[in-house]
């Protein structure tokens, strides 16, 4: 709903307002939930020990990890409770 406050009033002749608010209702359904973490948490942690999940996905070897940890800061923020078992 911030983000919607900042692209103005909700009018038909607001194109980025209504084009933001469906991409945000598209991407709400999507679940995080305590599992998929563990395996995310596992798939970063490959990354970081040069595993062959990097060659898999085709990710450069040197950004790979970090990328992971910057997906892992992201979730934490949406979606902080289901870190904790």
């Amino acid at each position: 709903s911030l983000v919607l406050k900042k692209l103005g009033q909700p009018v038909m002749t607001n194109l980025y307002y209504n084009t933001v608010k469906m991409l945000l209702e598209r991407v709400s359904s999507v679940m995080i939930d305590h599992e998929s973490l563990k395996i995310l948490v596992g798939y970063v942690e490959d990354c970081l020990k040069g595993g062959n999940l990097v060659e898999e996905v085709g990710l450069h070897p040197n950004s790979a990890g970090e990328r992971g940890l910057k997906l892992l800061m992201v979730c934490s923020t949406l979606s902080l409770l289901f870190f904790f078992p």
